[in-house]
């Protein structure tokens, strides 16, 4: 039996709940300071860093390359064709965004900050070392293998 498809009120009343729980979701949204440890993680020190291996629990995905030209799912869920000669704090801005604290804290670029109360240097993340975070993207994208955004293999309903 077909399934009827929801008009009127009820429609409505679906539309609402669901906007209310992305609503919900987006308030839900953490990126906590790149200085602090990310489950038990310090600031670049994660297993292959800068560049052996993505850092864990990272909100982008590198699907393949090109050429020269990697593929990569944003954290917002768009598909980025990034050249990686030509890549920018911007477009790493653009990839991790509202997360840029990941980027930050996977690929930092340390200041000094003062010295603490026993005279040891005190350095916090000033910038991303946009190089290193380049080149692990490009070591990924090598590793997963070529991509073809023409001809990815979608499933039911698409991706």
């Amino acid at each position: 039996m077909a399934r009827k498809t929801q008009t009127g009120l009820k429609a409505m009343q679906a539309h609402f709940i669901d906007a209310t729980r992305r609503i919900d979701e987006r308030r839900s949204l953490t990126d906590p300071d790149p200085n602090e440890p990310r489950d038990g993680i310090k600031p670049g020190q994660w297993m292959g860093a800068p560049w052996g291996r993505m850092p864990p629990d990272s909100p982008i995905t590198v699907l393949g390359h090109d050429g020269n030209t990697i593929f990569i799912v944003s954290a917002t869920g768009q598909l980025h064709a990034v050249e990686a000669e030509k890549c920018t704090i911007g477009t790493l801005a653009s990839l991790f965004a509202p997360y840029m604290n990941y980027a930050y804290w996977a690929w930092p670029a340390f200041k000094k900050s003062g010295t603490d109360e026993e005279g040891q240097t005190i350095y916090k993340v000033d910038r991303v070392e946009r190089d290193k975070a380049m080149i692990c993207l490009v070591q990924e994208a090598k590793r997963r293998g070529l991509f073809d955004p023409e001809r990815a293999v979608r499933g039911r309903g698409g991706w």
